[in-house]
């Protein structure tokens, strides 16, 4: 991850965890989970668009469910805590926006991480499909040599198609036809006079 997509992702990280901390302040249990949720779909979406993906909502939200369940079943206690500490009037307009802020901080490093791990494993696949794609196509002298006298005997023949890429058989075949014609016209020039 370069400096400049690490700025960009503490803001989206930094700024969704705030926002997820407000919806968090209130105090109905339950409803900092769906907070949690429309934050990190939203900050998925956006670090995605970091490392240079589009990804559809659909697959945000799955993203952020795991990335939550995940971060929920890593520290249980902070995510009791959290949800009972809104049942206290005061104190859970404290204690659970800020523990969400560490959860969701925590929840968006890591989705930060793996979203770039995967857009590098496919930034590589995507360049040595292209060079075996280019070095598949390089042509050597000598084909191109081929192709060159085979488009020469068809424009001769008066074909007026393009000659796709041909095998060195084609080729051959393709450069013999117009010889022989030109010889057997010779051979009848020849026994006329």
């Amino acid at each position: 991850m370069n400096p400049s997509q690490k700025k960009q992702c503490h803001v989206i990280i930094h700024s969704h965890a705030v926002a997820a901390a407000a919806g968090n302040a209130v105090p109905v249990p339950g409803l900092g989970i769906a907070a949690d949720l429309v934050a990190m779909t939203s900050m998925a979406m956006s670090l995605c668009a970091v490392f240079g993906g589009n990804i559809k909502e659909e697959a945000a939200k799955t993203l952020a469910i795991a990335a939550i369940k995940n971060t929920m079943l890593k520290q249980p206690i902070r995510t009791l805590a959290k949800e009972l500490s809104k049942l206290v009037p005061g104190l859970g307009q404290i204690v659970a926006p800020s523990i969400t802020v560490v959860m969701l901080e925590a929840a968006g490093w890591v989705l930060a991480e793996e979203l770039e791990q995967t857009h590098s494993e496919r930034k590589a696949k995507r360049r040595t499909s292209d060079e075996s794609a280019s070095s598949s196509r390089k042509i050597t002298p000598t084909a191109a040599a081929k192709r060159v006298s085979a488009k020469k005997a068809v424009a001769r023949n008066g074909a007026a198609r393009k000659v796709p890429a041909l095998s060195s058989e084609t080729a051959k075949k393709a450069v013999k036809k117009p010889a022989k014609k030109a010889v057997k016209k010779a051979a009848k020039k020849s026994k006329a006079s």
